[in-house]
């Protein structure tokens, strides 16, 4: 059943596609076609490095999301879904006439990659692949992406926004993004005359006591608000929850060993305990363990929620509600600093082939698509620019804008996407949470708890 505020969800459909997967579509079926690029075409500054010159062929695997379509300045040529993938291969074949691009599009309606997987087990594997991050990570695990540290310069890399790429084992390159972070409903806290309490525009980062403080003041049960919402019924949008986390000092794994957790530390479980408080003290809608972030999205929509740890994907609702939306931090310990913010990534990886001309090729295709593609595809998909040299190309309102320099200044962390067990790991987050809420087990129960179920599924 479709939910009303799933029509505010729809520019966000990129970034959390399991908030609303009735919004998404595909080809049904994993469709196959080869563009044809115009003659007389010649080969651009892309297309030194694509293969050499050399013939090449090369298999570009994409999902087609249903609001990629009608794309800024590629309108014409994007009108159906899936066409957004066409386009670009088209596009850089006319600039690389010896390079061959077929296009598989895989469905995105099922919410998997389930088309893509029945092509590979037929021998059609692609060397190129774009979707979100967390589609890609069971491909590494079976080590069929290539990385890509000797393909980029250190120039090139520290284009990127807050370190969320880097020369030391990328597997994958961001297009664009969003983070988790802390969206207000700034009239609420107005209203209740809190608003001095929340963080300044100029920096938009706050201790965990200045946190609690303005929960408390926007607190108002007999109104029927509520400070902020705590879920752990499914493991949808755990990152919500691991937000929190973060300025604690907590790490889900460290570095790029994906072979055990280190989420069991002293400063995790003073997160757990932090975000325990919220509950105990009544700053929290009650019953987290039956909630999730759909009922997030339906309260801060009808205004009876203040603080929702969430994309900022609100912009489009505050306008309609008559609202004004904040975006800041994830609050921070007293003793420490600014957190870094976890983003929901959208990628291409380019995958392993004995042919190093078609690696380079698919190398080439990927830059090409980041910087003609990324930033129109971010506005279509109410997303951010994860390149300094594209943000002033991205249209932005002021808040995004505030959120693109936030992420700038306090960087970003991983959760653990590349890896194979990702699922799992979203999964065993939200029942370490639930038991923690239900006060079955103590925060430092919960974390050897979770460490003991992630890690034997980590050796599988």
């Amino acid at each position: 059943m479709k939910k009303t505020y799933q029509k505010w969800l729809i520019p966000a459909l990129c970034l959390a596609m399991v908030l609303a997967m009735t919004a998404c579509g595909g080809s049904g079926n994993a469709s196959k076609t080869t563009g044809n690029a115009p003659g007389g075409a010649q080969s651009g500054d892309s297309g030194k490095s694509a293969g050499n010159g050399e013939k090449v062929k090369l298999l570009f695997a994409g999902t087609g999301f249903s609001n990629i379509i009608n794309v800024p300045g590629h309108e014409d040529a994007t009108q159906n879904v899936g066409d957004y993938l066409k386009a670009i291969a088209n596009e850089f074949m006319a600039e690389n006439p010896h390079v061959e691009v077929e296009v598989l599009v895989n469905n995105a309606a099922s919410g998997t990659t389930e088309t893509l997987d029945v092509e590979i087990a037929s021998g059609n594997v692609p060397n190129l692949f774009f979707s979100k991050e967390a589609d890609q990570s069971k491909y590494m695990g079976m080590g069929m992406i290539q990385t890509l540290d000797n393909y980029f310069t250190d120039e090139e890399v520290t284009d990127y926004i807050g370190g969320i790429m880097t020369n030391q084992n990328e597997w994958r390159m961001p297009m664009f993004s969003a983070p988790k972070l802390i969206c207000i409903n700034k009239t609420l806290f107005e209203n209740a005359d809190a608003a001095h309490l929340l963080p300044s525009p100029d920096d938009r980062n706050w201790t965990t006591d200045e946190y609690m403080n303005a929960l408390r003041a926007v607190n108002n049960p007999s109104a029927g608000i509520f400070p902020t919402i705590l879920f752990a019924k499914t493991a949808s949008a755990q990152e919500s929850m691991m937000g929190y986390l973060w300025p604690f000092g907590a790490r889900m794994f460290s570095g790029s060993d994906l072979t055990k957790t280190t989420l069991n530390s002293p400063e995790t479980a003073q997160g757990l305990a932090f975000v325990k408080s919220i509950l105990d003290e009544g700053l929290a809608v009650n019953g987290p363990t039956a909630l999730t972030d759909d009922d997030m999205w339906a309260m801060f929509e009808n205004q009876t929620l203040a603080v929702a740890p969430e994309l900022p994907a609100f912009d489009g609702m505050a306008s309609s509600a008559g609202f004004e939306i904040y975006y800041v931090n994830y609050p921070h310990p007293a003793d420490k600093g600014p957190g870094p913010l976890w983003q929901f990534t959208y990628a291409l990886t380019v995958w392993k082939s004995e042919n190093p001309a078609e690696v380079e090729a698919s190398v080439a295709l990927a830059k090409f698509m980041a910087d003609k593609w990324a930033v129109p595809l971010s506005e279509v998909c109410g997303a951010l620019p994860v390149r300094e040299s594209q943000k002033a190309e991205a249209n932005l309102t002021g808040e995004l804008q505030a959120v693109v320099d936030l992420v700038g200044k306090v960087g970003t962390v991983g959760s653990g996407t590349a890896s194979p067990a990702y699922p799992v790991l979203r999964d065993t987050f939200k029942d370490m949470n639930a038991f923690l809420f239900i006060g079955e087990k103590t925060p430092e129960e919960a974390l050897v708890w979770f460490e003991e179920t992630l890690n034997a599924a980590l050796i599988r």
